[in-house]
């Protein structure tokens, strides 16, 4: 981390190139201008060779990460595609089928929600939806931050046994 960041450009001034939040990002992944890649609307598509994050992946060999809470960023456009990991929010579905937290008229424990859910007629629908009320319910920041955890613990441990 060290040399990357003494091999880094420091920006201490950005100004966004667009109004709308799909513009800017893309012009910041691109590096064109909004009205060069023309993409304004919530779903649009970058094509990935045009991205700085999929050069850096593979001229540089980089893991390339995204942490936005920006769910046009994380969901709606295909923006997230460009990076290895990506945390953010997602749209919330309602699930179709199996067991969920408006199931019960009370507060439900974990252990109580995990029991009524493996008894459920879809228990693994059921399972899916309890952790993502609890992905939900810890919010964006919340995961942001276990998920910054863990991938540091995963490359600690992987330097440990890297010869």
């Amino acid at each position: 981390m060290t040399s990357f960041a003494e091999n880094a450009t420091k920006y201490t001034q950005a100004r966004a190139p667009g109004i709308h939040s799909i513009a800017s990002h893309a012009s910041i992944f691109s590096g064109h201008h909004v009205e060069e890649h023309k993409l304004f609307e919530h779903e649009a598509k970058l094509n990935e060779d045009r991205s700085i994050w999929s050069q850096l992946a593979r001229e540089y060999g980089y893991s390339t990460g995204l942490f936005s809470p920006n769910v046009v960023v994380t969901k709606a456009s295909n923006l997230a595609n460009h990076f290895h990991y990506t945390v953010g929010p997602k749209r919330f579905t309602y699930p179709e089928s199996g067991l969920t937290l408006q199931d019960f008229e009370e507060e439900v424990s974990t252990s109580k929600f995990i029991k009524k859910a493996l008894n459920h007629q879809e228990p693994v629908q059921s399972l899916l939806n309890g952790i993502q009320y609890k992905l939900a319910k810890i919010g964006s920041q919340g995961l942001i931050n276990l998920t910054v955890r863990c991938l540091l613990i995963r490359d600690l441990t992987q330097s440990l046994f890297v010869d």
